[in-house]
């Protein structure tokens, strides 16, 4: 899974019209707004692991590349919660996925998203 990919994903919210969650016409208003964006791969330790940014995160989305897992992160979510999406499917609202921090965010040690020796795909805006 490329930045590109991630670029992909980006352009289709922005291209919908009616999002299913509220939370995803704030993720794509937020992406239109977006200063920078930033893009990476880092490799899962199972428990939390600091992703350092250029600035300070407003949005992250990660894509667990191994296990097919996804979250979403937007500046206006409390604490550590996060969107959560699987394979099943299944989407969740949970605790102890996402940080944000200044100059960086931390993925919590949620196995379907940071999986020891999983890939992990991140973007951030800034």
């Amino acid at each position: 899974m490329s930045a590109n990919l991630m670029q992909a994903v980006v352009s289709n919210l922005l291209a919908q019209t009616e999002h299913p969650y509220p939370d995803m016409r704030t993720l794509a208003q937020a992406l239109t707004n977006a200063g920078q964006l930033q893009t990476g791969t880092v490799t899962g330790t199972g428990a939390s692991l600091d992703v350092d940014t250029a600035g300070n995160p407003r949005v992250v989305i990660i894509v667990n590349a191994t296990d097919i897992g996804a979250g979403v992160k937007i500046s206006g979510m409390a604490g550590a919660y996060a969107l959560k999406v699987l394979d099943t499917p299944a989407v969740s609202y949970a605790n102890a996925m996402i940080t944000l921090d200044t100059g960086k965010f931390t993925i919590g040690s949620d196995a379907d998203l940071n999986g020891s020796g999983d890939t992990i795909v991140w973007m951030a805006l800034i």
